[in-house]
């Protein structure tokens, strides 16, 4: 069966399911249960559990497909739901074992850190007794006690700095000011994770057009040095940022604010991963679940931990490579989804999404692979078809979001809608050789008769490359019908 065209370019049409079974286990039963014990959308805790492995990594994992490209981690999924749709209870469950475990290693920092702030006090106090001590010889003009002061004082400051002690780790937080979640990335390392299941705020705020909003999240997300110059302090550059983010949004802002020119020109909006759970009122109850099984529960927060525990104690990130079939199978699908981008320039409604494609996948197949095992080195091939299978989910997903935003096209969709009856009529009457293009159009209504040439041959190429129609150019070009192009016109309503 063909795709439907009409949610890749319009936004309409049937609502994509998220593809659980593309989850490694243990996370694919654990979704499954949890969508079934709350009565949900897999798409919600499905979409999640992958932010919350990409905070698991805690900003140590890179994925590199080819020679010379090398991609950051983090990434930022974002439900898209109504209220009372269970996304804090749910969100909760997929974030407790992230939770669990940071108190695991602040209960490691502290271990004996009484001691260690008494010792650094003192000697806080120590050098600032041999300032004043300095500033006093200063005063009585003695060369050599200004000297001995001067070197007494060098000697407790390298001290102090030696015995300073580091902040107390924090992975995961909520919404935060862009100063402080600065501050929080340059005390880490450059990695932090924000968590907002209210994220209606945050996601208005990034599209306020605010500089210093969003700064650290166009870095934290791309890896970019994140810089941040205030008046009277000193602030330290962070290297190569990075920053996870996972949210829920309600619909109404994604209508108010989803093509928000801020957004949309600073590519914000392209760097979500959005997922359309169907409503619960859509879901059939599951009576005979109203709690995810145990064992599956501590197999997950077992999972969370380990992949946690194994990234936490890296300073620089681990760079994941392709096994040789998963390097082929990335150029041919990345070479497909150009040649397709091409086709579909201007009919493309989410152009940045679709341009960051590729790199998705290949973010997605990192976490994928470290969820198989949490040690491992490489993408393999099944990690990529099954970060495929979910990157096109998410696509679809941006597609079927914002594709009413194309304005500039008018009245495409009814000229695709009305060029697929007609190869659905000569199918009917068994005719599916090729036809020209100026045949086609003198067959269709007045509208699409007073298109241009150029432009009604446009619709023709983009209907070829979403596979309806086939196109020949030898010896001149034509176009005939897909063989599932009726029985995939008839299950998507496009003829009666």
């Amino acid at each position: 069966m063909l795709i439907d065209y009409r949610a890749y370019l319009f936004g309409i049409g049937e609502a994509p399911t998220f593809p659980t079974g593309a989850l490694p286990e243990p996370l694919a039963e654990f979704v499954a249960q949890v969508a079934d014990a709350y009565d949900v959308d897999a798409a919600m805790p499905g979409a999640w559990a992958l932010g919350v492995l990409s905070a698991a990594c805690v900003g140590r994992l890179k994925t590199q497909p080819r020679e010379g490209w090398t991609e950051h981690g983090p990434l930022w999924p974002c439900v898209v739901a109504e209220p009372g749709e269970r996304k804090t209870p749910i969100l909760r469950t997929l974030r407790k074992p992230l939770d669990d475990t940071e108190a695991t290693i602040v209960a490691d920092a502290m271990n004996g850190r009484d001691v260690a702030e008494a010792t650094a006090s003192a000697a806080h106090k120590a050098s600032t007794k041999a300032e004043k001590d300095l500033a006093d010889a200063m005063g009585d003009g003695d060369p050599d006690k200004i000297a001995t002061a001067q070197l007494h004082l060098t000697e407790l400051v390298e001290s102090e700095r030696e015995l300073r002690l580091p902040p107390v780790p924090k992975l995961v937080g909520d919404d935060a000011t862009s100063a402080k979640l600065h501050d929080l990335l340059a005390a880490h390392g450059g990695r932090f994770a924000v968590f907002s299941v209210e994220g209606d705020t945050l996601y208005r705020r990034l599209a306020s057009g605010d500089g210093d909003f969003q700064g650290p999240y166009l870095a934290g997300h791309g890896g970019d040095t994140l810089r941040r110059a205030l008046v009277g302090r000193h602030v330290a550059d962070v290297d190569d940022p990075a920053l996870t983010v996972v949210m829920a949004v309600q619909p109404e802002v994604l209508r108010a604010r989803g093509s928000a020119d801020d957004l949309v020109s600073t590519g914000f909006r392209d760097r979500f991963l959005f997922a359309l759970p169907d409503s619960v009122l859509d879901i059939e109850p599951n009576p005979s679940v109203n709690a995810v099984d145990a064992m599956v529960a501590a197999t997950y927060a077992l999972t969370i931990r380990e992949i946690t525990e194994a990234f936490w104690p890296l300073d620089v990130p681990r760079v994941l490579a392709y096994t040789a079939d998963a390097r082929k199978l990335f150029a041919q699908a990345e070479t497909r989804h150009r040649e397709m981008l091409t086709v579909r320039r201007d009919m493309e409604p989410t152009m940045g999404s679709a341009k960051k494609h590729m790199g998705t996948v290949s973010r997605i197949a990192g976490v994928l692979a470290v969820a198989r095992d949490r040690d491992t080195e490489v993408v393999t091939l099944d990690d990529l078809r099954s970060a495929l299978e979910i990157g096109d989910y998410f696509l679809t997903c941006a597609r079927r979001l914002f594709g009413h935003t194309m304005t500039e096209w008018g009245d495409a969709q009814a000229d695709l809608d009305a060029i697929v009856r007609y190869f659905a009529r000569r199918m009917d009457k068994g005719e599916t050789g090729g036809v020209t293009a100026r045949l086609v159009q003198k067959s269709l209504s007045a509208r699409a008769k007073s298109l241009k040439a150029a432009e009604f041959t446009q619709r023709l190429d983009v209907l070829d490359g979403n596979g309806w129609l086939i196109r020949s150019d030898s010896p001149h070009k034509t176009y005939r019908p897909h063989p599932e192009l009726l029985a995939s016109a008839l299950k998507f309503g496009i003829v009666g």
